[in-house]
């Protein structure tokens, strides 16, 4: 047999099984020895093609990115949510860079459940998962509940196999990353708890930022990847056995989010250690306190809108009959307007999105959304999880989607009311509807939020 005959028998039977294509990515670490200052190389590569409504959100990244090449090394590892209210401001790009930056990386987009419990655990493996609006979009499904039991390093999914369906227990642990607009209205308050959030904003005119390009770029960036996993593989064990010290206010869950991330920059330098812990305690701070202004003031202004148009903010039917709920719809339309009638005169909801409030903090003036402000009651109970709406049954039959007023006055009365809330409700309040015919009448019906 000659040469060429014996190649060919050998490539048609090896001795050895050849061996399929990994579906992951791995990365090769840096041939020499890495310093912290990769961490502000990733930073610029960030910035330089990149906008971030917070700019710390660069330096943020890259600890995430070391994290999720060592999270088993960690007791969680926290979720990574990257969101934008618009098109087009770089989430699925941030999300691609963060994926070229981490060994064992898994391209998530369409990763089902199914593929978590049997491809996590034992591998390492960290997901990257664009569209979230999308695969998360109901909070009860099974991706939303293996996301939140993976949060913990060694925890398992149980799953009945087999024709006797014997139960197993499946490890689930995974580094995850997720793209997708307005991530935090969709994701359950569970997922959130869990979370990091990273807010993208879209490029103003007249801004200039570098456009990634692969040929031009790539190997830059796979450079990068390489140096950071050098990194982590030298620091690893020290990162792990590495204990912030958090203020005595950082709340538990905040504290196990932020562990990895402050660890990390801790091990790196000192200036990173107080540059890591100044944005931890920033973001959460900030977050509890705007959270709880927020809601405290929508039920004020709420209230205040009731009191001040009564009938005419009900419900509207298709047949211009007005109900006992509201529709977060018009609710959104009269907050806008609530300053040009009340004494405070600021203009709160109709800057909204211009505010830090509402984790977009834009330039611009951009008011409150109806989605934003469903999100904000779905917080304090007056939307139950897993649903936007309530359905309220009208004098002449029909349903109307809505906001009931009766469960709202309860609300206000529990936590915003100085004084004792009038439990008696008008006639068109009462819980069996009403036949009242608005003032408005001849406002078009809304829409359904």
């Amino acid at each position: 047999m000659d040469t060429q005959q014996t190649s060919n028998v050998t490539a048609l039977h090896p001795e050895q099984p050849v061996q399929p294509p990994t579906l992951w990515n791995a990365i090769e670490p840096w041939h020499e020895p890495v310093g912290s200052e990769i961490f502000a190389e990733i930073e610029e590569f960030l910035k330089t093609h990149y906008y971030f409504h917070n700019p710390d959100d660069a330096f943020v990244c890259p600890l995430w990115a070391a994290h999720a090449n060592m999270f088993d090394e960690f007791e969680v590892t926290p979720r990574l949510l990257i969101t934008a209210p618009f098109k087009s401001a770089g989430k699925t790009q941030v999300l691609k860079v963060l994926q070229n930056l981490t060994h064992n990386a898994v391209e998530g987009r369409n990763v089902t459940e199914a593929t978590f419990v049997r491809l996590g655990g034992d591998h390492n493996l960290a997901y990257f998962m664009d569209e979230g609006d999308r695969v998360f979009k109901h909070e009860t499904s099974d991706m939303t509940t293996v996301l939140n039991i993976g949060y913990e390093i060694g925890a398992s999914f149980f799953r009945c196999v087999g024709n006797d369906h014997t139960p197993t227990a499946f490890p689930v642990s995974s580094a995850v990353a997720i793209a997708g607009k307005n991530l935090d209205s969709i994701m359950s308050d569970t997922t959130l708890s869990r979370s990091i959030l990273i807010n993208m904003v879209k490029a103003k005119r007249g801004q200039i930022r570098q456009k990634f390009k692969k040929k031009r770029h790539l190997l830059r960036l796979q450079e990068l990847g390489r140096k950071l996993k050098r990194w982590c593989d030298d620091n690893r064990t020290e990162c792990g056995d590495y204990e912030p010290s958090f203020p005595d206010t950082f709340e538990d869950r905040d504290e196990d989010n932020w562990t990895p991330l402050v660890a990390i920059a801790s091990v790196a330098s000192e200036e990173m250690s107080i540059r890591a812990m100044d944005i931890a305690l920033a973001k959460c701070s900030i977050a509890e306190e705007l959270e709880d202004d927020v809601l405290i003031r929508l039920l004020k202004d709420t209230k205040a809108v009731y009191d001040k148009l009564l009938d005419d903010l009900t419900g509207y039917n298709n047949n211009g009959v007005s109900t006992h709920c509201f529709q977060v719809t018009r609710l959104a339309t009269e907050l806008m307007y609530l300053h040009d009638w009340k004494d405070d005169g600021e203009q709160f909801w109709s800057r909204y999105n211009s505010r830090k409030d509402s984790g977009y903090w834009k330039d611009e003036d951009l008011p409150v959304k109806a989605v934003q402000l469903t999100n904000l009651f779905k917080k304090i109970g007056l939307v139950k999880t897993g649903k936007t709406r309530k359905s309220f049954k009208l004098a002449d039959g029909s349903t109307m989607n809505g906001i009931g007023w009766t469960e709202f006055l309860k609300m206000f009365k529990q936590y915003a009311s100085d004084e004792p809330v009038e439990e008696s409700l008008p006639d068109w309040c009462s819980e069996d509807g009403g036949t009242h015919v608005p003032r408005y009448s001849e406002v078009a019906p809304l829409q359904e939020v």
